[in-house]
């Protein structure tokens, strides 16, 4: 199967950028109400704009999807068991992690006081720590996405906030095969199931039927995931002026729904990928140039192999050495120079235990998923696509 560094140093970027925002929000540099340390504005809202990064994320997940679907044909147990294999393991240690180091994320967040946001996460712990059973339930499926504030209120976000994006990629991938089948189906099927899809996504966007803290219900994304789906099926035709009307027309219907940031991201990588997959080849030096720094150098594909777990492991991270410090000298003597000086010390130290999950946790279990589902009682089910 080919693979796209591309795409893999992409997921780099895109997770530290995550790592960076909540650092910068930890740390207070964008809290302007506060007296201390602060960044210009415009640079405080790029770096703090992390949930563009996520959105990239979902668009990521239907391109990387799609490629597995076009790849190779394997019934829905086999998939649905590798994906699963793929997902819960790491989740379930930094799960583990987020609520081992909740006492040092109150201290951290909430006592210190540095986050713009602390008022918010004080709601979210008050609602977390009264109904902390149930939300520990709903995680452990990682459907907590699915539930409205409504029913459950910051259901997507307590315990291991970063983690509403996995249950959202958890529920993607549920459903995967039959949309991207329908998807590579014939023209009549493939934009009447966009125009769904994108309908679908309008309602509950627009329709006030419930309400989300984030993207985490599936309906709410599903403008992303096309976008991705449809840009991994339009490099199978080989050349532009071989794609289909009615791909290019479903990615431009896509497109429309999507923020610009997460296009004009999305569209710098792509291009990359498709000088991947031999459509064209970089000749100017300047381009050559800027695409081995973004995405074609050893560094950046190395840690985006290593991004899933980066995503899920920082925040303990942070606040487990932001709020230990706390402790030990006490709150009233924390700085903000301080909390700055032990997030820069924490960089390399989440970057290594990225390495560490992924190394210990993420490839054994991918083995081992690999492996459960060779075993013949599986080997013998229906292709899903």
């Amino acid at each position: 199967m080919q693979s796209f560094i591309s795409i893999e140093s992409l997921r780099a970027w895109m997770a530290w950028w995550v790592v960076v925002g909540h650092a910068l929000r930890l740390s207070g540099l964008d809290n302007y109400t506060l007296q201390g340390i602060h960044l210009p504005p415009l640079i405080a809202k790029i770096l703090g704009s992390s949930g563009t990064a996520v959105n990239v994320f979902i668009i990521v997940s239907g391109f990387v999807i799609t490629h597995l679907f076009i790849s190779k044909q394997e019934s829905y147990s086999k998939y649905i068991t590798r994906r699963a294999f793929r997902l819960f393991p790491v989740y379930l240690v930094c799960l583990a992690a987020a609520i081992i180091t909740m006492k040092f994320y109150v201290l951290s967040y909430v006592d210190l006081g540095f986050s713009a946001a602390s008022d918010d996460k004080g709601a979210r712990l008050v609602e977390q720590t009264e109904n902390f059973w149930i939300h520990l339930a709903a995680h452990l499926t990682m459907l907590h996405g699915l539930i409205p504030d409504e029913i459950l209120p910051y259901a997507g976000s307590t315990i291991l906030s970063p983690a509403w994006s996995l249950s959202l990629e958890w529920q993607f991938y549920l459903i995967a095969p039959v949309v991207v089948a329908a998807l590579m189906g014939r023209p009549a099927i493939a934009l009447a199931t966009a125009v769904l899809l994108l309908a679908t996504h309008a309602v509950f966007t627009y329709g006030g039927i419930a309400s989300w803290q984030y993207l985490a219900f599936l309906p709410l994304a599903l403008n992303y995931f096309l976008l991705g789906i449809m840009s991994r099926l339009a490099i199978s035709y080989g050349a532009f002026r071989k794609i289909p009307a009615y791909v290019l027309v479903i990615m431009l219907m896509s497109i429309a729904f999507s923020g610009w940031k997460e296009i004009v991201i999305w569209g710098v990588f792509y291009a990359f990928a498709l000088s991947e997959a031999n459509w064209f080849t970089i000749r100017s030096r300047p381009v050559i140039f800027l695409s081995k720094v973004l995405a074609f150098n050893r560094y950046t594909a190395r840690f985006g192999k290593w991004s899933y777990s980066t995503y899920l492991i920082h925040l303990p991270v942070f606040v487990t050495m932001v709020g230990g410090y706390a402790m030990v000298v006490g709150l009233e003597n924390v700085t903000q120079a301080a909390v700055l000086l032990i997030l820069a010390a924490a960089f390399p130290l989440v970057l290594l235990i990225s390495w560490l999950l992924y190394s210990w946790i993420e490839v054994p279990f991918i083995s081992m998923g690999r492996r459960v589902v060779n075993r013949p009682s599986l080997r013998s089910s229906a292709p899903a696509n």
